[in-house]
């Protein structure tokens, strides 16, 4: 068990538990404590001289204008090779300008199948080849689908969207961004179903 005094508690205009003390102070004291304000008010205008002034998120103490080194902005040097000092822990270095490669391209195909009969599925090869500056050609993708089969009373068309293929550069001839490529896609397309008549022979 813990007990802590409280002091002297004021109720109304009595002091309980402590003396009473006079509430005219004497010349002395009441110089020592005007000489203490004056002092308390000197230090607190040299505190606001000191103070820290700060400028949007960065802070500094408030210097004459003028006062100061510059600071000055080199840029670092390009070069081969990286060399470090010995008790040189930071190191500058620019490497140049870099062109981008292996961008890659992503090719969206859409078709329509032509005069479909109903009842029939249908199913579609797509293959996308890229074709070098001598007409060589060179496999990029292929991929396989069913359209399932309309119910329409005659034949009809039937759009295909949509069909992505993934191109990354080292699929073909690795042309860069900045030069043209030139692609072929083509397509094949049959029945699955047929008539049950057709089985038997």
């Amino acid at each position: 068990m813990q007990t802590i005094d409280l002091g002297t508690i004021s109720i109304g205009s009595e002091d309980v538990g402590a003396p009473h003390a006079s509430h005219t102070p004497c010349p002395t004291c009441a110089a020592k404590r005007a000489s203490a304000a004056r002092e308390a008010m000197q230090e607190s205008v040299q505190e606001s001289v000191r103070e820290t002034v700060t400028v949007g998120s960065v802070s500094s103490t408030a210097e004459p204008a003028g006062s100061g080194p510059a600071l000055q902005h080199h840029p670092c040097p390009k070069t081969d090779n990286i060399y470090f000092e010995k008790c040189e822990d930071y190191k500058c270095h620019h490497m140049g300008d870099t062109p981008i490669d292996g961008q890659g391209r992503i090719l969206d195909l859409t078709l329509r199948l032509v005069n479909v009969c109903p009842g029939k599925r249908v199913a579609v090869g797509i293959t996308v080849s890229e074709v070098d500056t001598h007409g060589n050609e060179s496999p990029c993708g292929m991929k396989t689908f069913t359209v399932a089969a309309h119910q329409h009373s005659c034949c009809t068309d039937i759009p295909v969207e949509t069909i992505r293929f993934i191109l990354p550069e080292d699929s073909g001839s690795g042309g860069t961004c900045g030069h043209r490529s030139h692609y072929v896609a083509k397509v094949s397309a049959q029945y699955i179903d047929f008539c049950s008549g057709m089985a038997s022979r």
